[in-house]
């Protein structure tokens, strides 16, 4: 694992980057990966992991939304504030070596930075099936129960469980390490 990674906001970073042959072996994620470089989505902040040389080891896209926690027993007609994770990805030669990891939880600690300014309710984010042991290891729970064949899972964490891992808010948000 490389220790000189910088976290930074892609969209304001000003350094080389590599991005062009971004995979992380999903080809659907890999598309949304060139969407983001593009900057086809204005609602959303990226956070790229990358060492001195430009190289893109992985990334994180947030936006704020809203969401329905029905299933949580929340009432059912309303819409609560959230952080919404659009999306993580890591290089495939680099998985499987806490870079996801140490991505979600500058995410999480963005959510206490947030809530620190407008309360949220969590983190609310849509895993592929085959990810969402990831984050429900971290302290996700399922929005509702998986269906066999379901391509993805809604998962989400509270902000009172986000409080209790030890993280702590920003207080500078242009230094995000």
């Amino acid at each position: 694992m490389e220790d000189n990674l910088q976290l930074v906001d892609l969209y304001s970073w000003i350094g080389p980057i590599e991005s062009l042959n971004f995979d992380c072996g999903v080809v659907k994620i890999n598309n949304e990966v060139r969407k983001l470089f593009n900057k086809e989505y204005e609602d959303r902040r990226v956070l790229g992991l990358v060492n001195q040389l430009g190289n893109l080891f992985g990334l994180i896209a947030f936006s704020l939304g809203t969401t329905s926690l029905i299933q949580k027993g929340e009432h059912p007609l309303e819409r609560y504030p959230v952080l919404s994770v659009d999306l993580l990805a890591i290089q495939k030669k680099y998985q499987n070596q806490s870079y996801g990891s140490r991505l979600l939880a500058s995410v999480l600690k963005m959510a206490l930075t947030v809530n620190c300014l407008v309360p949220i309710k969590g983190i609310y984010l849509e895993a592929l099936a085959e990810a969402s042991e990831f984050y429900e290891n971290r302290g996700f729970q399922e929005l509702h129960p998986f269906i066999p064949g379901m391509k993805f899972q809604k998962l989400f964490m509270n902000i009172a469980s986000v409080e209790k891992l030890g993280l702590y808010p920003y207080f500078d948000i242009f230094n995000l390490d």
